[in-house]
């Protein structure tokens, strides 16, 4: 896996909890696409967006995931793909 800089993982707050691990599956929630600075990229694409903007919120909240699954696991050497 390409080394990756990921965001702190989130924490948990009342009930919510950012990873499940429910037998051999994890399963992931409420991972927004948050920015180092705390702003948020949110909504949906608009016609008036770029790709490259979408694709910047996709990777932001995707890291995001990936925070929380190293968070609870230890380690991301515990994902495999199907």
């Amino acid at each position: 896996m390409t080394d990756l800089t990921l965001p702190p993982p989130p924490a948990p707050a009342a009930n919510y909890e950012p990873v499940i691990v429910h037998g051999t599956f994890a399963y992931v929630s409420g991972q927004v696409s948050r920015l180092p600075d705390g702003g948020i990229i949110a909504g949906h694409l608009k016609a008036g967006d770029s790709i490259e903007e979408a694709q910047e919120a996709a990777r932001v909240s995707m890291k995001r995931c990936l925070s929380a699954l190293k968070h609870k696991l230890g380690s991301l050497d515990q994902i495999a793909t199907a």
